[in-house]
């Protein structure tokens, strides 16, 4: 009965998967041929250019600071560490979360609780695993379509304050996911070895009898 509702959760997810990568791929083609997109892309790109030439760390229109060009790499080179921290992480949680379905699903149909325990376990690690996605992520011509009019240093000014907001979210994202899934995961391990344990132990006392 559990396989049978496994096997239906995930042709479902196999079918919503299927439908956002087309409708992402759809989306990609779109901008592609898209002239005003490029057009903002080469803004963007001209707006980076601005900021490694930077002389002065001084409050832009807004009252937001810019880095100087030093500070500006500094601040490239801190969100690359991060999303590669992030992206490690990524892995990990997949990992754990393929070996605690493989543990739950070990035992046959006759262990219920095994299955509730991994069940519960990979529910647990669900969030962490959307977090260390958001730190993989970078900031591309779609996110910042917003920017409306802006142009030359405005524009610069604008595409650094979202840096800084885009660090300060990956590092507060990647804390929380390390945090919380490293105590998942060991007090996950912890009972499994306790229960493992527990069994050997009545297993010994049967068999003296």
């Amino acid at each position: 009965m559990i396989s049978a509702l496994a096997g239906q959760v995930g042709l479902y997810i196999l079918i919503v998967s299927s439908v956002a990568e087309l409708a992402y791929l759809n989306n990609l083609y779109i901008y592609r041929y898209f002239p005003c997109n490029r057009e903002s892309l080469i803004q963007r790109l001209e707006a980076y250019a601005l900021l490694k030439a930077a002389t002065t760390c001084e409050p832009d229109g807004e009252g937001h600071y810019q880095l100087t060009a030093g500070g500006h790499e500094v601040l490239l080179g801190t969100l690359k560490k991060i999303e590669a921290k992030s992206a490690v992480l990524s892995t990990i949680l997949v990992f754990a979360i393929g070996a605690f379905l493989a543990y739950g699903f070990s035992g046959g149909d006759d262990h219920v609780s095994k299955k509730m325990f991994a069940a519960g376990v990979i529910v647990l690690l669900l969030l962490p695993l959307g977090f260390s996605f958001v730190g993989i992520r970078h900031l591309d011509v779609v996110t910042i379509s917003d920017a409306g009019e802006l142009s030359g240093q405005c524009l610069a000014s604008r595409l650094q304050t979202d840096l800084v907001k885009d660090l300060s979210l990956k590092e507060y994202g990647f804390r929380f996911s390390l945090n919380a899934s490293g105590v998942v995961i060991i007090s996950a391990i912890l009972v499994i070895v306790l229960d493992a344990f527990t069994n050997l132990q009545l297993c010994a006392s049967g068999a003296a009898q």
